[in-house]
């Protein structure tokens, strides 16, 4: 009996520690915002409770700074045109490729002599310009007896050059090259420094092809173009496949070969060069326009004496090209729509002085 009053006794001496203990726990557990354990959970039970919640927190931030790292992908640039009217980079390089790089072509001779050329017009057929010294091997003269006269005479005999043009993918690479044969149509011989007669020669292509010509640029806006000024060259020097472009600039206007005007530019080339359109933009017009034809070279520029790798050129300019075209009834070609009443006209008086010639003759 003794022993059983003890321990009644001792244990109200431990309820109200018990009491106050558990109180204790139920306030830490609530300002935390932990759930609440039973007592008889222990504290083994809080203690895993806070290291899960420990574990929580370091995912979450390792997720928040995981995301920080990401940045966003960046948004397409827009192809359209700048709100101030320019073009666009993209743009800019498809006006380059269309009005320079696909007019290019080559010219390969009777005897397997090649040079450069340009697609000059598209008008009642494809039309090519290119020099004289290029198919000179494709003009032959041949004596044809006269049963009327009972004589006989000089008479031409013309081979067909072919020309080949190319075609690009989207991106500017060559994907065909397109051979077509060609008939030569009017030329002015090369001649030497003495009989020199500008050294041009227009080709017309068998089976037109659709490629962008050329725009060359007129006579009365060939004022415009001043040394300094920069140009491209574009030609296949040294039978290259496809053609290439170089840069330069203008050096001067003021040279001549038999009274013919000539522009000398600095702009490197080859053997296979001439013929190869010169090409400046033009502010005014917003294109690119050929200014001149690459004829010869200047012994000025010469790297070697071989006759190889010279950065000094000489030109037949535009208002030649024009004349050129006007004496052989082909001014039409390159006629501006607001230059036609004109271009008839110069027609007109190209077939008589051509009457007149074979009059004289």
């Amino acid at each position: 009996m003794a022993l059983a009053n003890a321990r009644r006794q001792a244990s109200k001496r431990l309820c109200p520690i018990r009491c106050i203990g558990i109180f204790l726990a139920l306030a830490f557990c609530g300002q935390n915002g932990r759930a609440l354990t039973p007592p008889a959970a222990g504290k083994r039970s809080v203690g895993v409770l806070c290291q899960a919640e420990k574990v929580k927190e370091s995912k979450a931030k390792k997720e928040a700074k995981e995301k920080a790292k990401v940045k966003p992908k960046a948004k397409p640039k827009a192809k359209a045109a700048a709100s101030n009217g320019e073009l666009s980079p993209d743009e800019q390089w498809e006006r380059r490729r269309d009005q320079m790089i696909l007019p290019a072509a080559k010219v390969v001779s009777h005897d397997g002599k090649q040079g450069s050329a340009v697609v000059l017009a598209q008008k009642e057929g494809t039309y090519v310009l290119t020099c004289h010294h290029v198919i000179r091997d494709c003009i032959k003269q041949i004596d044809r007896w006269d049963p009327v006269e009972k004589s006989s005479k000089k008479v031409e005999q013309f081979m067909h050059p072919s020309v080949e043009t190319f075609l690009y993918d989207p991106h500017g690479r060559h994907l065909q090259t397109v051979v077509t044969s060609a008939d030569i149509v009017a030329y002015r011989q090369y001649g030497d420094q003495w009989s020199f007669e500008g050294d041009l020669a227009l080709l017309k292509l068998k089976a037109p092809v659709d490629i962008p010509a050329c725009a060359l640029i007129g006579e009365e806006d060939f004022d415009e173009v001043r040394p300094l000024d920069e140009v491209v060259m574009v030609g296949c020097p040294d039978a290259s496949e496809v053609p290439l472009p170089t840069l330069g600039h203008v050096a001067s206007l003021s040279e001549q070969r038999a009274g013919i005007g000539l522009m000398l530019s600095q702009v490197f080339g080859n053997p296979g060069s001439s013929g190869s359109a010169v090409f400046r933009f033009s502010p005014e017009r917003q294109r690119y326009e050929v200014i001149a034809l690459h004829s010869l070279t200047d012994s000025r520029g010469s790297l070697t004496n071989v006759g190889r790798g010279n950065f000094l050129r000489l030109a037949v300019r535009a208002p030649e090209i024009h004349k050129f075209l006007r004496l052989h009834s082909f001014g039409h070609l390159v006629a501006e729509p607001s230059e036609g009443n004109t271009s008839q006209a110069e027609v007109n008086g190209t077939k008589t002085a051509k009457a007149k010639a074979k009059s004289s003759r």
